[in-house]
Order: structure tokens, then C-alpha cells, then sequence
């Protein structure tokens, strides 16, 4: 899975999500993605806790854009064409993160199947 963090722009966030929402429907079709998924932060007003004071606060994303898939390379393909940081910022994104690939693992053992 890949994550990109992002803020739209001013005056650019019903542009910036018509675009995601076509990648949302366009890029599971794709031979080795299974999903995308379009993630908005609506952080409830709280206190603080003394645990975050101490760290210095939490950081929130505005959006983040969630690619899943079972092939390492169409996942790299697909950030490099359809989310390539430059045409992000050109579909009006301002503040841009993107993760690593994070990998799941999980085995299964002859115990576990009955």
C-alpha cells in the first residue's frame, strides 16, 4: 500500500477531488491494484491531552490517497504516471507527503488450516 498526505490548495479542493475521485475508480481496474480510496480528516474538536503536550502535539493530514495492491511495480508505476507529485500540485495540492510502501505479512502454517 502506498499513502500520500496532502492539503489542497486554496480555491482548489472540488478540482483536486474530482481528480482523485477518477483515480479512485480508475486505478483498481488496473492488473495488479486492488484498491483506492480517498481519505478526509474531520479532527473533532479536543483538549489536549498531556501526552500530546509533552510530545510537542499531533500532526493531522488534511486528505490522504490510499493505493492497495498485490504487484510492487504496478503500485510504483501507478504513483509515477497517475500521482506523480508535480501533476498533484498541478490538480491544486499544496502540501504533499508520500510514504514508503508499507507490506503486509502475514504466513499461514499447517496448524492454522484445518
Amino acid at each position: 500500500m502506498k499513502t500520500i498526505r496532502l492539503s489542497p490548495g486554496p480555491g482548489a479542493e472540488s478540482g483536486l477531488e474530482s481528480f482523485l475521485c477518477g483515480l479512485v475508480s480508475l486505478l483498481p481496474e488496473r492488473t495488479g491494484l486492488t484498491g483506492a480510496h480517498l481519505l478526509k480528516t474531520d479532527t473533532p474538536s479536543a483538549a489536549e491531552t498531556t501526552e500530546q503536550r509533552i510530545r510537542g502535539g499531533d500532526a493531522t493530514a488534511d486528505w490522504v490517497f490510499l493505493l492497495s495492491g498485490h504487484d510492487v511495480e504496478a503500485l510504483e508505476e501507478a504513483c509515477t504516471t497517475h500521482l506523480a507529485l508535480g501533476m498533484l500540485r498541478r490538480c491544486g495540492a499544496s502540501e504533499l507527503h508520500c510514504d514508503a510502501a508499507f507490506r503486509l505479512v502475514h504466513a499461514v502454517t499447517s496448524a492454522d488450516v484445518r
